[in-house]
């Protein structure tokens, strides 16, 4: 039969150092400390998360920016033009309001006012025309060449309005 006190031998038991390092353990799982937000258990692990959203995120947008502005250099030279008026009249048509009250102002500004006011008109109406005929899928170069002979007659005539005062900025 086995003897309780010979189970062990000297050599398995372990050493002063080990012993104090056992109960160490023991006692701060007992009693666990109270880790602050930086201090918390999984430090390096929640840095990592918070690199890699950080890493996803600005690729992501990048990848956004990449792709529309690959689409938008895809478009075909004419296509690009014409989106650059249509830009460049809705800022100026923004900044400068057709319709601005005068105090006071003869007969003769307000029929020129008048007649320039109804040119607009009559080029917008002439813009969507050509715009629905083309829908964006025609790129014959008669009505592109079209288009844009409107577009530069309609900022002429913008150009014109504040020049002589008719519009101002």
């Amino acid at each position: 039969m086995m003897n309780a006190d010979k189970f062990y031998s000297r050599d398995d038991l372990p050493d002063r150092a080990t012993q104090n390092r056992i109960w160490q353990k023991i006692q701060k799982k007992i009693h666990p400390e109270k880790h602050s937000f930086l201090l918390i258990p999984d430090r390096r692990s929640f840095l990592y998360g918070v690199a890699a959203s950080l890493i996803l995120y600005l690729t992501a947008v990048g990848m956004f920016h990449e792709i529309s502005s690959a689409l938008e250099r895809s478009q075909p030279a004419d296509v690009r033009l014409d989106h650059a008026y249509t830009t460049a009249i809705k800022e100026f048509e923004r900044v400068v309001p057709i319709a601005t009250p005068a105090v006071k102002e003869s007969q003769q500004t307000i029929g020129r006012k008048k007649i320039l006011e109804e040119q607009l008109q009559l080029i917008d109406r002439a813009i969507g025309e050509i715009r629905l005929e083309t829908n964006h899928s025609d790129y014959s170069s008669i009505k592109r060449a079209r288009l844009r002979e409107l577009y530069s007659i309609k900022l002429q005539v913008l150009q014109r309005m504040v020049e002589e005062g008719d519009i101002e900025i």
